[in-house]
């Protein structure tokens, strides 16, 4: 197998993983729509919390407290020039652990 077969089988590989985490995308929902999309979340699924130039918005301090529950590991995804996604992702913390 070539370097391009090989490297196009790692893009394949990572693409099914990817399919079968969800994102839900709550930035511009109500407050309170993390929390809902929290508990509808497995691990490693991605919440999308906010987006722009800024992490503003009625989600940033649900997001921070979950973070520092352990229930999700925040961190941006630059998306356009000066524009990101604010995302948690879920981790396999139980919640009440």
């Amino acid at each position: 197998m070539n370097i391009v077969n090989q490297e196009l089988a790692k893009i394949a590989h990572a693409t099914k993983a990817d399919q079968n985490k969800m994102k839900h995308n709550v930035a511009k929902q109500r407050h309170g729509s993390f929390l809902i999309a929290l508990l509808d979340a497995n691990a490693g699924d991605e919440i999308i919390y906010s987006c722009g130039p800024y992490g503003t918005g009625p989600h940033m301090s649900a997001a921070r407290e979950a973070a520092q529950q352990g229930l999700v590991m925040l961190y941006q995804r630059r998306i356009g020039e000066g524009l990101y996604d604010y995302i948690a992702k879920r981790t396999k913390t139980e919640f009440g652990g």
